[in-house]
């Protein structure tokens, strides 16, 4: 049984891979059931998918960064240039 292995898996493969996770659960890397957001991951109906790229972080959706990898966060983008009232 899953639950006897404590891995938080509602069905799992073997002792090590989960295929479903247990209420309240997220499904990460396809294998692991964990009870928090990974940074660079967003909760999209219980399964950690990994930000858009050019985000460090992202909330709700892989496109909705609150950080930026390698250009300026304005608005909740990810922008090349700032606009011309604001600084980087």
């Amino acid at each position: 049984s899953c639950a006897a292995l404590a891995i938080n898996c509602k069905n799992c493969l073997n002792a090590t891979v989960c295929l479903t996770c247990d209420p309240g659960y997220i499904f990460y890397e396809n294998t692991q059931c964990i009870d928090y957001i990974p940074s660079g991951y967003a909760n999209i109906s219980g399964i950690a998918i990994a930000c858009n790229p050019a985000c460090t972080t992202c909330l709700n959706l892989i496109d909705n960064c609150t950080a930026c990898r390698y250009t300026n966060y304005y608005n909740g983008n990810c922008i090349p240039q700032c606009p011309l009232t604001h600084y980087s």
